[in-house]
């Protein structure tokens, strides 16, 4: 009867293979879903900070709205001289 034996350069070829498929599921694969999660979070922060810096009002909006708030401050004194010069006007 015919004895099977075993070539060492499978056996070791198998013992690699088995190796590398142990080390990429318990050291490399949870290493890629991390990296994965972090850089979801990363982008969801840049997004934020995105959507932030436009909705930020910007160094001309702030001028207008200051003088636009400064206008009807100034205005008082205007006011009575022109509805004096509309009356003025219309009796005239």
């Amino acid at each position: 009867m015919k004895i099977v034996t075993v070539d060492r350069f499978w056996v070791g070829t198998g013992c690699a293979a088995l190796g590398l498929a142990f080390l990429w599921s318990f050291v490399v694969a949870p290493k890629i879903v991390h990296r994965a999660r972090i850089q979801r979070e990363l982008a969801a922060g840049v997004r934020a900070l995105q959507e932030a810096k436009e909705a930020k009002p910007s160094r001309p909006d702030i001028e207008n709205w200051s003088r636009y708030r400064s206008d009807p401050l100034q205005a008082p004194p205007t006011i009575p001289s022109f509805y004096t010069r509309q009356h003025q006007i219309r009796s005239g």
